[in-house]
């Protein structure tokens, strides 16, 4: 723990993403994760499996979906504005309760996670496009600033497609917490530059 209850979220029709149980019931991952862009339309949630612990074909746990909950104002279809990339989070409800400990959410507002110096450790995991048979995380990483106009969060993890919808956790000692969701990736110009 908390590796074995951070798994893949598989499409039957094809793709995959990163999601977390916070619940014995329900998976956090990234809104994106559920769209088809393909036909413009919400995949079913019972098409999407949530395989918790997935390593190279063995797992811990295998749930379906049955319900996806997101933010009501998400638009899938401009997915890469930052105002879309603040909302994409989802939980899937499961059919079934898995028998693993969930992982917490943080209980801190985001702006106590910024008022700390220097900033916070966080560790990204996903199953990056990249190596996707396995759980990859990147230790040691910044949770580095936040866009003050919107709750996104802005870190310098490693990661890449697939990773899509793994936690952002915060780990002190035995206590472990989800501080954020992988989303997407921002290019950020630098302040010297002109133009």
């Amino acid at each position: 723990w908390p590796w074995i209850s951070i798994g893949r979220i598989n499409r039957e029709i094809g793709g995959h993403c990163t999601g977390t149980l916070i619940a014995p019931d329900l998976v956090l991952t990234a809104a994106h994760c559920l769209y088809n862009k393909d036909d413009g339309r919400w995949t079913i949630p019972m098409e999407v499996h949530f395989v918790a612990g997935y390593d190279r074909g063995s797992f811990s746990a295998h749930a379906r979906g049955k319900a996806f909950y997101h933010d009501p104002d998400y638009n899938p279809k401009k997915a890469t504005r930052v105002s879309e990339m603040a909302r994409d989070w989802a939980i899937i409800e499961l059919d079934q309760k898995l028998k693993l400990k969930p992982v917490p959410l943080s209980a801190r507002v985001a702006e106590a996670l910024f008022n700390r110096k220097p900033p916070i450790p966080v560790d990204a995991l996903g199953y990056n496009g990249d190596w996707s048979e396995i759980l990859m995380v990147h230790k040691g990483c910044r949770a580095v600033d936040m866009l003050a106009e919107r709750p996104l969060m802005i870190h310098d993890c490693d990661t890449t497609f697939g990773a899509s919808g793994g936690p952002l956790l915060h780990i002190t000692g035995d206590k472990v917490e989800i501080v954020g969701v992988l989303s997407g990736v921002l290019t950020l110009k630098d302040k010297s530059e002109k133009g």
